[in-house]
């Protein structure tokens, strides 16, 4: 029990470390989320039988929803296609079901609540440089 307690305060005290480095910008109450998307090819698939799919699925009728916001999207060569998209919070279940139709056999899906951690780094970058 002391040891799951002392893990419970260190994690504490990591994550509330961490806090207190974000610039106050980035802290600020929001009603969306950001969300980094990973879709990865199907690897058994040829580029054409995986377009085929994403044709079959709707994938660019429905994806991107009309209510996130597209910020980036990238491809990763070997990786697959990096999408982070703002979401309102009132959205995330439709949202995860969106992306499961759309991307379905074709790719399989990874997502993280991310954040621009760019203020940060330059924050920290200026101090201890």
């Amino acid at each position: 029990m002391k040891k799951i307690l002392l893990a419970l305060t260190a994690i504490f005290l990591f994550v509330q470390a961490s806090y207190s480095f974000m610039p106050e910008d980035s802290t600020k109450n929001t009603d969306s989320v950001t969300i980094t998307v990973i879709l990865r090819a199907n690897q058994d698939m040829s580029t054409q039988d995986i377009q085929q799919q994403m044709l079959d699925n709707g994938f660019w009728k429905i994806f991107p929803p009309d209510y996130a916001e597209v910020e980036s999207w990238t491809y990763a060569m070997g990786m697959g296609e990096i999408i982070t998209l703002k979401v309102p919070l009132s959205n995330i279940s439709e949202f995860n079901e969106t992306v499961q139709t759309a991307a379905w056999g074709a790719y399989s899906t990874e997502f993280y609540i991310t954040y621009d951690y760019m203020p940060v780094w330059k924050d920290m970058k200026g101090k201890y440089r």
